[in-house]
């Protein structure tokens, strides 16, 4: 095995892309890409009230699981999506990427709603493994569409297409929160 990519130490696990990480390394990747996902596109107030549905899942549940550690002096959940001020959709990179292309090929405008999304900067790969390394078991969210197969097929062949996909989907939701001003 590898050594760790950021502290040199004893990897424990390596992702199909070749990085290699220990545990604390990887949950501090993790959760350093939400902090920043949430700091520069979806930032939260003291006192924001945040509703995740379908809580058994294991994109919902992660979500929750790293809003909490983030955000836990400052924001609450609810399980009832009325008196939230913000609806978290656990959509990683895979699931909002293949959504981008499957409304750009059937010729629909691509609309993320106005909700918040935690989760854009991870792949579906490494939230598979953060459940492992945290003990989270559950059912996966979302079946693979065949615009899903194709990303990760040109994934598989130009490393980084995803993360210019999530790019991608940033700057729409900046023009979009432009047009809303």
């Amino acid at each position: 095995m590898n050594r760790c990519k950021n502290c040199d130490g004893k990897s424990t696990l390596e992702l199909s892309s070749g990085e290699a990480f220990c545990n604390s390394c990887f949950i501090r990747r993790i959760e350093k890409r939400v902090r920043k996902t949430m700091r520069t596109m979806y930032p939260l107030k003291r006192g924001d009230i945040i509703y995740i549905e379908d809580k058994n899942s294991l994109n919902n549940m992660i979500c929750h699981d790293l809003l909490h550690a983030i955000f836990k002096k400052t924001i609450t959940f609810t399980n009832d999506p009325e008196e939230a001020t913000k609806k978290a959709r656990p959509s990683t990179i895979d699931i909002e990427g293949a959504e981008l292309i499957e409304s750009f090929c059937k010729g629909f405008k691509y609309d993320n709603k106005d909700d918040i999304y935690p989760l854009i900067a991870i792949l579906d790969e490494e939230l598979e493994v953060f459940g492992k390394i945290k003990n989270i078991k559950s059912k996966r969210l979302k079946k693979q569409s065949d615009h899903k197969s194709m990303i990760d097929n040109i994934e598989k062949e130009y490393p980084g297409t995803k993360h210019s996909l999530a790019k991608t989907i940033e700057k729409l939701e900046a023009i979009k929160n432009q047009k809303k001003a």
